[in-house]
């Protein structure tokens, strides 16, 4: 092969060369700077490496990058601060991993705000409000405690998430239902993202009715049925 031919064909391969999209856990570990993590506990260096150099390093740093918030997932991490980010033709990163778990639970135990009314929620994907749930009669579970979220009829797995807020107070079932969030879990479900699957579990522990657990990384969130379609 000629060397006009070789440098044609890398050439080729270089504009060829795609990102590979972070894992669905990788998506939930946030890049941040060191003030961001000051309160929260380090875990471990993770690394990335990626093959794709030369005129597609910028591709291989973001694919070495995804590499390294997957390995920080594996290890527990909430967070993410780069120490380096190398390109050329072997590009390759590394950052200090963390665990924002105790910071996020004390976030929790501070927040008493009272959930708004279902009429005010809107969902982040557009301007418009959500339907206020039908008014039904107050029952009762088998235990005898008051009930007054809506009876949904299609629990157990096999169900997943197509939309939510942006603070976590609203998610939304394939199946069209409406689910307002306990105000105590929406630090986790405004980092859920869809296509997450869903369990839907009815208990008798909370007025709110159900739980709703990401099979994918084994949150629960308690939840009330707002609109049942």
């Amino acid at each position: 092969m000629t060397s006009r031919a070789s440098r044609i064909l890398v050439i080729a391969l270089s504009f060829g060369a795609c990102a590979t999209g972070p894992s669905l856990r990788a998506r939930q570990v946030v890049e941040a700077d060191r003030n961001d993590v000051s309160s929260c506990q380090y875990l471990k260096e993770v690394q990335g490496t990626s093959g794709w150099g030369g005129l597609a390093a910028s591709t291989g740093i973001e694919n070495a990058k995804n590499e390294a918030l997957d390995n920080a997932a594996r290890a527990g991490a909430t967070h993410i601060v780069w120490n380096s980010l190398v390109g050329g033709y072997s590009p390759s990163v590394s950052g200090k991993a963390y665990s924002c778990m105790k910071r996020r639970q004390q976030m929790r135990s501070d927040n008493q705000e009272v959930a708004p009314p279902a009429a005010e929620l809107q969902l982040s994907a557009g301007p418009n409000t959500l339907p206020p749930p039908q008014p039904e009669p107050t029952r009762r579970s088998r235990s005898g405690r008051s009930r007054t979220c809506a009876t949904y009829l299609n629990s157990g797995s096999g169900h997943w998430m197509t939309e939510k807020t942006d603070d976590g107070s609203v998610v939304i079932l394939e199946d069209g239902s409406v689910w307002q969030i306990d105000p105590m879990d929406r630090l986790d479900t405004a980092l859920w993202l869809p296509p997450s699957d869903i369990a839907v579990i009815e208990t008798e522990d909370s007025p709110m009715s159900y739980l709703l657990v990401n099979t994918d990384d084994g949150e629960k969130a308690t939840a009330c049925l707002l609109v049942s379609r």
